[in-house]
């Protein structure tokens, strides 16, 4: 730059503010490349404050008065969602994951079906023959859906499925090369089949003060501080946990519970090379486990 007698940028005169505007030309918001004449934020007079009064308030969404009506504090590892923690699955509906395909009905549902079903082989009837009155109807409906499901996935005739126990209690399926779980509660059935050991359960959200008063037995503290208090996430906890000890079938007396844990929620995730699925339908949580193919093979 060629040198002037002068200051390159000039002295203001007294009481006058330097510039009446700024350096350089300001783009106005959103108005692409035409230039604005004056500054968006004009620099302050001398001594005299940005602002000559207070900010007016930002108003909030639906007329909170105050950020805690909008953002409520959440739950123990809720998300800020009002909506289910866990994606729903369609009662009725087989939902094929891993490999696996499992279904759940509403008992009502199923419970007209199976009262009229020819389904069940003499031997599956002579064991409904020695169990208690008050587990019959749940046992028939357990079997009615898991051979309706293994017909729909094989091609087998659903009256040809035979599910019987082992001497340890697990169900036993008929069809070679398949694996096949159970689980019932007062208002659901659920079934799964895999080609390994696999394990299904459902838990209903209103059992989870059950939960909470079985989880120093069943959930390690780092598991239990993943439950929170929450009734879907206990729900899911205790589901998990049970559906894991019957994929290698244990039970959920003893230390069988523990030795399979909880590292995740949301979405589940199991440790020992165990893969999990949690979905919702209604006020029930369904947890599908899949162990490892050494698993539950005692």
């Amino acid at each position: 730059m060629a040198s002037t007698g002068g200051p390159v940028f000039p002295a203001p005169l007294p009481g006058r503010v330097a510039s009446t505007g700024p350096v350089f030309p300001v783009l106005m918001p959103g108005a692409g490349t035409d230039v604005a004449s004056t500054p968006v934020f004009p620099a302050p007079l001398p001594g005299r404050a940005v602002s000559t009064g207070p900010v007016p308030p930002v108003p909030l969404p639906g007329g909170a008065r105050s950020p805690e009506a909008v953002w409520p504090a959440l739950l123990p590892g809720r998300s800020p969602s009002t909506g289910p923690v866990f994606p729903p699955l369609v009662p009725g509906k087989v939902h094929r994951w891993g490999g696996a395909a499992l279904v759940l009905v509403r008992r009502a549902d199923l419970d007209r079906v199976a009262s009229r079903s020819p389904l069940l082989t003499p031997a599956e009837r002579e064991v409904l023959d020695g169990l208690p009155a008050r587990r019959r109807a749940e046992w028939v409906a357990g079997r009615v859906l898991a051979k309706e499901l293994v017909a729909g996935v094989t091609g087998e005739r659903a009256g040809g499925v035979e599910i019987l126990p082992r001497a340890d209690g697990s169900p036993r399926l008929s069809v070679p090369g398949l694996r096949i779980s159970l689980s019932h509660t007062a208002a659901h059935v659920a079934a799964a089949v895999a080609p390994g050991p696999v394990g299904v359960d459902v838990c209903e959200t209103s059992s989870a003060p059950a939960v909470l008063r079985a989880a120093d037995h069943v959930l390690h503290p780092g598991e239990r501080r993943l439950a929170g208090t929450d009734p879907e996430r206990l729900a899911a906890a205790w589901a998990l946990k049970e559906a894991a000890v019957k994929a290698v079938r244990r039970g959920l007396a003893g230390e069988a519970p523990r030795r399979v844990r909880i590292l995740g929620l949301a979405p589940p995730l199991l440790d020992g090379g165990h893969r999990a699925l949690v979905r919702t339908a209604g006020t029930a949580v369904v947890a599908l486990v899949l162990a490892p193919p050494t698993a539950g093979t005692r």
